[in-house]
């Protein structure tokens, strides 16, 4: 199932509606668990709906029998109404295309005397937070087994186990990202940076950013200066919410 699939049948409105078949749904769920684009559509229509949903009810109860309630009533149906159009609005609304900085002629592949390399290419770990899925397949629940290990900081038992998601799932960003953080948590710098190119390599996802950034810290550990900063000009012509720091990151480098 695509984004493509999902905008044109209306799948995400099915879905919060109840009206999705169980194989559709596990469909759906199996797309959008890596797709930020199609959970963010999920959770706005399920306050739309919420909020459709208060309001009908307060129509029901009778309390609605002076005219100024009845308006206020009227309102949240058509703000809630007004909602759901505007999820549809801006989820089909193409994103700007990033734009790369140049990089700079003769730019160095080294770094400035006295830059401590082992200081900039640490990295914080990213959180871990379940998707809300109403069913999950076994590689699924693979998956979120290892990244209990991963959230208890158990980054090298995690590795087999994420191995294992990645094995049954080769197409899975997720899997394969918090697999190469664990290498890279571990300074096993080539294996986190295969993990990490193949994230990039597997389209668009809510994890290509930071494979980038991350790709870009294992770099600078191993004193590739020039491919960190290709990264880095990377990460900043995303435009995401790593551009800040890797445009500091840059000017460090420099």
């Amino acid at each position: 199932m695509t984004c493509d699939e999902i905008e044109r049948d209306d799948i995400a409105e099915q879905y919060v509606a109840g009206r999705l078949g169980d194989e559709d749904s596990a469909r759906f769920e199996a797309h959008y668990f890596d797709c930020a684009r199609c959970l963010d559509r999920v959770e706005q229509l399920e306050s739309a709906h919420s909020a459709l949903a208060t309001a009908a009810a307060a129509m029901n109860t009778g309390v609605t029998r002076s005219p100024r309630r009845l308006w206020q009533v009227v309102g949240g149906l058509a703000a809630a109404a007004i909602l759901v159009l505007a999820v549809r609005v801006i989820q089909e609304s193409p994103p700007p295309s990033p734009v790369e900085p140049p990089s700079t002629a003769g730019e160095r592949s080294k770094a400035a005397p006295g830059v401590d390399l082992q200081k900039l290419g640490a990295i914080v770990p990213p959180p871990f937070t379940p998707p809300r899925l109403r069913s999950t397949s076994e590689s699924r629940r693979e998956f979120l087994s290892a990244m209990e290990t991963y959230t208890a900081g158990n980054y090298a038992g995690a590795i087999p186990e994420l191995e294992r998601a990645v094995r049954a799932e080769p197409a899975s960003p997720a899997a394969r990202f918090f697999l190469g953080v664990c290498y890279l948590q571990l300074d096993q710098r080539p294996e986190a940076i295969e993990h990490l190119r193949e994230v990039t390599r597997l389209g668009e996802s809510p994890y290509v950013e930071d494979a980038h950034f991350f790709v870009a810290k294992a770099s600078i550990r191993s004193g590739d200066i020039e491919t960190a900063r290709r990264e880095l000009r990377t990460v900043i012509g995303l435009g995401g919410n790593r551009r800040d720091e890797a445009t500091l990151l840059v000017t460090e480098l420099q």
